[in-house]
């Protein structure tokens, strides 16, 4: 379910970045009104979407991908780790 709604904010997020580039290709001053308009929604719906991401992380319902765990973060060496000639 949250997903779905990660899916559909994005979505509207694009639309908007979309809507407000026609605004400005096109130079009228009633789009530009529109324009301001449509990057408003685009800022606050980017924002919506990140504390939705971060609640969601933090509640267990979004988790990390499978691959990750297989990434060796671990920088630490020992000696005999490195190949010594």
């Amino acid at each position: 379910m949250i997903k779905l709604a990660l899916i559909i904010i994005i979505l509207t997020i694009l639309v908007c970045l979309f809507l407000a580039a026609k605004s400005m290709i096109t130079h009228d001053d009633n789009d530009q009104a529109k324009m301001v308009k449509q990057l408003s929604w685009r800022i606050g719906l980017s924002i919506l979407c990140i504390i939705i991401i971060i609640a969601a992380h933090a509640a267990g319902y979004l988790k990390p991908s499978a691959s990750l765990k297989y990434l060796n973060l671990d920088t630490r060496h020992s000696v005999s780790d490195t190949n010594v000639y």
